[in-house]
């Protein structure tokens, strides 16, 4: 079974608690066993399949959902070719452990505020 972990997060919401926490991940995993995109896809790589992979090996994956990631994320998640909206999804459909991971007090989305096919994240403890 794979060991990765996979951070999906929105660079204007969390980018400096995600790359603490990706420092600190990679403290007790080895160096590929921890997925960021902006640390894992080389230039010239092909975005999409790079992220197909990493989530094909990935076991569970951290969705940060920071004080803005609703009001800067809502209208983009509705958007089929959002990526955070995509990384998201297909996490539900594999039936990966999606874990959201709520930054400074932030409240978990409803059901309604977020597309059908992410619903279900609302569900994840």
């Amino acid at each position: 079974m794979s060991r990765k972990i996979f951070i999906s997060y929105r660079r204007t919401d969390s980018a400096d608690f995600t790359v603490a926490l990706y420092n600190e991940l990679r403290n007790f995993y080895e160096d590929d066993a921890v997925f960021k995109d902006i640390n894992n896809i080389q230039p010239g790589q092909e975005f999409a399949e790079v992220l197909n992979a990493a989530l094909d090996d990935s076991a569970v994956v951290l969705v940060i959902i920071g004080p803005t990631w609703l009001s800067e994320s809502g209208p983009r998640l509705f958007k089929e070719n959002d990526w955070v909206r995509m990384e998201i999804a297909q996490a539900l459909e594999r039936k990966l452990r999606v874990v959201p991971v709520l930054l400074n007090g932030t409240q978990m989305p409803k059901k309604s505020e977020l597309p059908d096919v992410l619903q279900s994240l609302c569900d994840r403890q």
